[in-house]
């Protein structure tokens, strides 16, 4: 069975994040034109460095972002008997079976949070990125140990 990235994953880096980013940098730009300063200003040379630091962050995040998109048009994820196959940009990576050290699920019983994959390796894969976890979820249950669930 194949799985995308989750539109909800596109729209939360798309519009969610840089909307809070450019908040938080108006809300410190008018905390800054309200700050008391003396004649040699030492605090507007520091709300000016530090405004200009806030602004390379916003500018990173948009590029990210595009980055993100590009990438979560192409990637697919794939699960097949002989383990988790990932698609991406031409090339497909497999993780076999034997790989998966461990699976954290969390959430209650009618929805999943997160779904969570460790590898013997220490890699992470965040499976809740995807879109249709109960079907992921139970995907992944037809492959996977039950005393792999944690």
């Amino acid at each position: 069975m194949e799985f995308m990235i989750s539109e909800k994953e596109i729209f939360r880096r798309k519009y969610i994040v840089p909307t809070i980013i450019l908040l938080t940098l108006a809300l410190y730009l008018i905390l800054a034109i309200y700050i008391p300063t003396n004649k040699e200003r030492p605090i507007i040379k520091i709300v000016f460095i530090v405004f200009v630091i806030a602004l390379i962050v916003v500018f990173v995040n948009i590029y990210t972002t595009k980055q993100f998109i590009k990438f979560a048009k192409k990637h697919k994820l794939q699960i097949t008997p002989k383990g988790l196959n990932f698609y991406n940009d031409k090339i497909w990576t497999l993780i076999s079976w034997n790989e998966v050290k461990k699976i954290k699920l969390k959430g209650n019983k009618s929805t999943i949070k997160k779904l969570l994959l460790f590898t013997k390796s220490s890699e992470l894969i965040i499976l809740s990125k995807y879109n249709s976890l109960e079907n992921l979820n139970s995907e992944l249950h037809k492959y996977l140990d039950s005393d792999l669930w944690k």
